[in-house]
C-alpha cells in the first residue's frame, strides 16, 4: 500500500512540475542586411543562467518558468537588445527580434614615435 501511494505521489508530482514549464522560441536575424538570419546569436534569460543559442537558420528555444522574464539578445559585433515577456503556465511564445550592428566612430588618431 506505501508503495502505490509513493508510486501515485511521484505521478501526480512529475505531472505538475511539467506543465509548470513554457517555450519562448523566434528568430534572430539581421537588420542591416534584408533581415538575413543569424546563426549562433545569443539569448539569456536576465538575472539567470538560462540561455540558449541560434541555430544555423537563426531560430532559438527557450524553457522557462511562468512569469515575467528580460530577454537579452546579443550577437558579437551587434548592439544587444531587450525585451519584457510575461509568460503563464504551459504557453509558447514566439520572439523575432532582428539586431543591428554596432557602429563605433574615432574622433582621433594620435600617432607617436619614440625615437
Amino acid at each position: 500500500m506505501k508503495i502505490k501511494l509513493l508510486f501515485i505521489t511521484l505521478l501526480l508530482s512529475t505531472l505538475g512540475f511539467a506543465q509548470s514549464k513554457s517555450t519562448i522560441s523566434g528568430v534572430i536575424t539581421d537588420k542591416d542586411l534584408n533581415n538575413e538570419t543569424l546563426p549562433f546569436a545569443t539569448v539569456t534569460v536576465k538575472g539567470t543562467t538560462t540561455a540558449a543559442q541560434t541555430d544555423l537558420d537563426g531560430k532559438y528555444t527557450l524553457t522557462v518558468k511562468p512569469g515575467t522574464h528580460v530577454l537579452v539578445f546579443a550577437f558579437l559585433g551587434y548592439e544587444s537588445q531587450e525585451e519584457t515577456v510575461t509568460i503563464k503556465a504551459g504557453e509558447t511564445k514566439t520572439i523575432n527580434k532582428a539586431l543591428s550592428s554596432g557602429s563605433v566612430t574615432l574622433e582621433d588618431v594620435v600617432i607617436e614615435s619614440v625615437q
